[in-house]
């Protein structure tokens, strides 16, 4: 039913370091929400557009091997 623990604790591990990196890339700030919102900041875009590229790279790497 449930995935072993050392998965659940790596699934964990990955969220916190994301979470911390969002926070020292000041995109969980409120004004940068806002900004996005309304079409004036694009650093959430840019970070996601960058996580899509790594994670495509990364993708194609693996399938590569």
């Amino acid at each position: 039913m449930f995935d072993s623990p050392d998965k659940l604790l790596l699934g964990l591990a990955t969220g916190v370091v994301f979470g911390f990196l969002l926070q020292k890339g000041r995109v969980a700030k409120f004004p940068v929400i806002v900004g996005q919102f309304l079409l004036r900041d694009w650093t959430v875009a840019k970070i996601m557009g960058t996580a899509v590229v790594v994670g495509g790279i990364g993708v194609y790497a693996l399938v590569a091997a």
